[in-house]
């Protein structure tokens, strides 16, 4: 009986989300969709993200002030902390903007509708290689996160170059959102911890390394390198999880699981010049967030106007990625007599048209020719009719 009330609840459930779907037309736009997708799984991964740091940096500054005598090894699992932080948070965004059915930096961005292009063009989620569960609205194109990650996409063809400044902007704006709503969940600890290390002021080397990236005491060249690196990693690697020739064989948890160890790893071990700057957006949001928090301009000036680091690096990296992507990966699954023999098959099909249409015209100009002949003949006899 029980189980009969639950199957009836929950069918009473689908059927008002449905009828609510259907009521706000929302399955006749599915790039609102997709957008809708991208602005809440970047707002989460924010969230949580942010909410780590957060965290974990108070937690190492009251330890301190208690005298604790495991202070080094609290110092040595910020680290670990921050970069498992992070890994998870990306997982779980990937789970809501594609519906659990993949991500991981491009799982849902199939492209299949939109370009056939790249070596790595997602499947229609029923193989299990790429997209969101089948059974979505549309074709999905969600589950990125991350500028750098959709601008990978678009320059391999795997996705349309529509979405790439649309998606952007979503992006940009589910990082603001996130990171004011962390602030808001936080902010009496921020004060707390401001009056602990700064006399209550709100400054970017102590509370605004809270929420973005700051660089460790090296110059911006060395920071810049260290970002390049970093993201030329981390696309590449995205790009060979996500692959279909090679994601077949893996399950869209699998890869889930693979994009979040791969974060940590990256944040682990390439993070101590220029901290986590595997994503433009986020940083750039939150920097935009703390500007009209409390921070004031200094979120841009702080360290010589170091925030255009964490964005320019990642699109380089993400450009020098692809590259490595397609001398590594794509040249296996390219085959040239294929595409020989398809241009020696499309220029023998030119010329069976070319020929075709020759003679077609040539068959009508011969039936117009005797058509005049026999309307010629008609008319003579015609006129010799009427003579007799």
């Amino acid at each position: 009986m029980s189980n009969h009330n639950d199957s009836i609840h929950c069918t009473r459930y689908y059927t008002f989300i449905k009828q609510l779907i259907h009521f706000i037309h929302l399955t006749k736009w599915p790039f609102l969709c997709d957008c809708l997708n991208e602005l809440i799984g970047t707002t989460i991964f924010i969230i949580f993200g942010l909410g780590v740091m957060i965290q974990t940096n108070m937690n190492v500054i009251n330890n301190n002030n208690n005298n604790n005598d495991d202070n080094n090894n609290n110092n040595n699992g910020q680290y670990i902390s921050i970069s498992m932080g992070w890994g998870i948070a990306k997982i779980i965004g990937l789970l809501i903007s594609t519906g659990g059915g993949g991500g991981g930096g491009g799982f849902g961005a199939n492209g299949a509708n939109d370009a056939d292009g790249g070596c790595a063009n997602g499947g229609d989620g029923d193989d299990g290689s790429g997209g969101g569960h089948s059974n979505r609205c549309h074709d999905d194109h969600s589950g990125l996160l991350n500028p750098s990650i959709t601008f990978a996409y678009c320059l391999i063809g795997k996705l349309s170059l529509r979405y790439l400044i649309p998606y952007t902007i979503i992006q940009l704006l589910g990082s603001i959102l996130g990171t004011y709503i962390i602030i808001t969940i936080y902010w009496e600890n921020i004060q707390i911890y401001t009056k602990l290390i700064s006399n209550g002021k709100l400054e970017m080397n102590t509370t605004g390394s809270l929420l973005v990236n700051l660089p460790g005491p090296i110059s911006h060249s060395s920071c810049l390198l260290d970002s390049i690196l970093s993201n030329t990693i981390y696309i590449w690697i995205i790009l060979i999880i996500t692959d279909k020739n090679i994601s077949n064989h893996i399950s869209n948890e699998l890869q889930l699981i693979y994009i979040g160890l791969l974060i940590m790893g990256i944040n682990e071990s390439l993070s101590l010049n220029i901290g986590i700057g595997l994503n433009p957006a986020s940083d750039l949001g939150a920097r935009i967030t703390i500007s009209l928090c409390g921070w004031g301009i200094q979120a841009f000036k702080a360290y010589n106007y170091y925030f255009w680091l964490p964005i320019i690096g990642p699109y380089i990296g993400a450009l020098i990625g692809t590259l490595f992507y397609g001398f590594t990966i794509c040249i296996h699954f390219i085959s040239f007599n294929d595409y020989d023999h398809n241009y020696t098959n499309n220029k023998e099909c030119t010329m069976i048209d070319t020929t075709s249409n020759y003679c077609q015209s040539s068959l009508i100009e011969e039936m117009n020719e005797d058509l005049f002949n026999i309307t010629e003949i008609d008319d003579c006899f015609t006129d010799s009719k009427e003579t007799l």
